[in-house]
């Protein structure tokens, strides 16, 4: 079975696995990622476009030097279905978006999903059906690097009132989507956002 952990970054994304790729990729040699944990500041000055593949014996462990290399974020969020089997969607800074935030000091990561699902929707009556994989990203913050990790749920709920997106969090619209509705969206959303849903997709 194919194991891969897998960093988005804003221009690239970086694949730690221990098999080659399935498809075609720039693979990195291991002075190349020894150069990236080293001065990952200097690495993300390249400029570095598409997706860079890292061949490996231990891809748990080379991925979790790559977290090391930048400051860490918790967050969480939820992959939510009602009754109908179509899925939550919020649009948000020009992409549709799947609800998520940050874990408060103390919280567990399913309380921080279900918390910011029902702040960002206005929605109710949630319930934790399973986990899903959880997704990486980095992003600069005020002159640093964060690597954001993300705690995935299945949700669902049957309450089938308006959905109240959060304004303050910059958040224009919450719908539900299905079909070439949801195609459509996942055009316009994040590549790990449309990853996690077209993999749940796959295995639902």
């Amino acid at each position: 079975m194919r194991q891969n952990y897998e960093l988005y970054l804003p221009s690239a994304s970086i694949v730690c696995s221990e098999l080659p790729p399935e498809r075609k990729h720039r693979c990195l040699a291991p002075s190349e990622f020894e150069t990236i944990l080293a001065d990952f500041e200097l690495y993300m000055q390249n400029e570095a476009r598409g997706c860079l593949w890292y061949e490996t014996p231990s891809p748990e462990l080379s991925f979790q030097s790559l977290l090391r290399a930048a400051d860490p974020i918790e967050a969480a969020g939820g992959l939510v279905q009602n009754a109908k089997g179509d899925i939550l969607m919020i649009f948000r800074l020009g992409h549709w978006d799947l609800p998520k935030g940050k874990l408060e000091k103390g919280e567990e990561a399913e309380e921080a999903a279900l918390r910011e699902v029902e702040e960002e929707c206005g929605i109710g009556l949630l319930e934790t059906i399973g986990q899903l994989p959880k997704t990486y990203h980095a992003y600069k913050l005020e002159n640093r690097w964060l690597f954001k990790t993300t705690h995935w749920f299945h949700l669902y709920s049957p309450d089938s009132g308006a959905l109240k997106p959060q304004a303050e969090e910059d958040i224009e619209r919450a719908e539900w989507k299905s079909g070439e509705e949801l195609e459509k969206a996942l055009e316009r959303s994040w590549p790990a956002i449309s990853s996690l849903v077209e993999q749940f997709l796959d295995e639902n």
